[in-house]
C-alpha cells in the first residue's frame, strides 16, 4: 500500500545526491515528495517501489537485504524502508522518470552565491556549471593544501610552493620549496665563493681544482716548497711561495748540490761494488775449462 504524501515544506537549501556531489539552492521550498526518504536529499535517478514510495537510485539499492533461500532457490526480496513492504527488486521497482524530469527542471542557484556567483538555472543544467564555475572553492593541483576559489587558482598556481621549477643552474627539475636547498647544498653549478681567498663565482665542483695543492690556483692554500725533495722544509701560502723562491735560491741550490754529491758517492760506490764482481768473475772464469763453464748453468746464471 502507498503511503499518502503530504505537503508539507522542506528548507530551501538541500543536496543533489547523497555525497561528493553540487549543493544547489532552490529558489523554492521543495515539495517532501522531490525528497528521498532515506538520503533525505533531492531524489537522484528516482526509483519508486510497488508500493508506491520513491527513492534515489542508490539509496534503495544500498538497502536491500540478502536474497532469501527457499527450497534451493533465491528469491530477491526486500522490504520498503517507509512501510516494510516486500517488493521483488527486480520485478517491483521501477525508474520514475516522470518525477526525474520534474526534479530536473526546478530552478536552482549556484551554492557558491556568497562568492559573488550570480548563476541559476534548472537543476538539469547545474553539474556543468559546477565544473567550471570560476566561484567554487578547489584545491590547489600541485597537491599543497590551498584552497581558493578558481578564478584566483592561476595566481596561486605562480606562487605555489609546490609548483614546479628548474634550478637556473644545472636545470634539474623540482618542487619550488626544495629548491632554495639544493642550490645551498646540492647544486654542483651553484656559484660560491672559496672560503680561503675569497674569489667568488666558481661552480661548487670546481672548488676542489681550485684549491688542490698540486694543480690548483688559489693563492691561499698552503703548499710545500717544490725543492722539499732536496730537503726544503718550508710549507707556505700559494701567494708566498713566489717570494720564498726568489729569496731561498743560494739554499735550494745548495740543497741541490748536496744532493748530487750524495747521488755520485752513490754512483762512485756502485761502480765499485760492479769492478769488484767483474774481478771475480773473471778469476772463476780462469780457474775453470771452458768446457765445464759453458755446460755448467750455475756459472751462466752468474754471467
Amino acid at each position: 500500500m502507498a503511503t499518502t504524501v503530504n505537503d508539507q515544506q522542506l528548507p530551501q537549501s538541500a543536496n543533489l545526491s547523497t555525497e561528493n556531489a553540487p549543493e544547489p539552492l532552490f529558489d523554492l521550498d521543495l515539495d517532501r515528495k522531490y525528497m528521498c526518504p532515506v538520503c533525505l536529499c533531492v531524489l537522484k535517478d528516482p526509483m519508486q517501489t510497488s508500493c508506491g514510495h520513491r527513492f534515489c537510485k542508490a539509496c534503495i539499492t544500498g538497502t536491500f537485504a540478502l536474497p532469501t533461500v527457499r527450497n534451493n532457490t533465491r528469491v530477491p526480496y526486500s522490504r520498503c524502508p517507509v512501510d516494510n513492504t516486500y517488493f521483488h527488486i527486480e520485478k517491483e521497482l521501477f525508474p520514475d522518470n516522470a518525477i526525474k524530469r520534474e526534479v530536473l527542471s526546478l530552478n536552482v542557484r549556484c551554492q557558491n552565491v556568497l562568492n559573488e556567483c550570480d548563476w541559476s538555472g534548472e537543476l538539469r543544467n547545474y553539474s556543468e556549471h559546477e565544473e567550471q564555475c570560476k566561484y567554487k572553492v578547489i584545491a590547489c593541483e600541485n597537491g599543497c593544501g590551498v584552497r581558493v576559489i578558481r578564478q584566483e587558482m592561476p595566481h596561486h598556481l605562480e606562487g605555489c610552493s609546490l609548483r614546479i621549477v628548474f634550478c637556473p643552474h644545472c636545470q634539474k627539475q623540482m618542487t619550488h620549496n626544495i629548491m632554495s636547498k639544493h642550490e645551498v647544498l646540492v647544486c654542483q653549478n651553484f656559484p660560491v665563493q672559496c672560503l680561503q681567498c675569497g674569489q667568488v663565482g666558481m661552480k661548487r665542483k670546481d672548488i676542489g681544482n681550485h684549491m688542490n695543492k698540486e694543480t690548483g690556483d688559489c693563492p691561499i692554500t698552503i703548499i710545500d716548497c717544490p725543492f722539499r725533495v732536496y730537503g726544503c722544509q718550508v710549507t707556505t701560502t700559494r701567494l708566498c711561495m713566489a717570494s720564498h723562491l726568489q729569496d731561498s735560491c743560494h739554499t735550494h741550490l745548495s740543497y741541490v748540490m748536496a744532493h748530487v754529491r750524495t747521488q755520485d758517492r752513490h754512483i762512485a760506490q756502485l761502480v765499485n761494488e760492479i769492478t769488484t764482481i767483474r774481478q771475480v768473475l773473471g778469476q772463476q772464469t780462469e780457474r775453470c775449462p771452458t768446457g765445464d763453464i759453458h755446460g755448467n748453468g750455475q756459472d751462466n746464471d752468474i754471467l
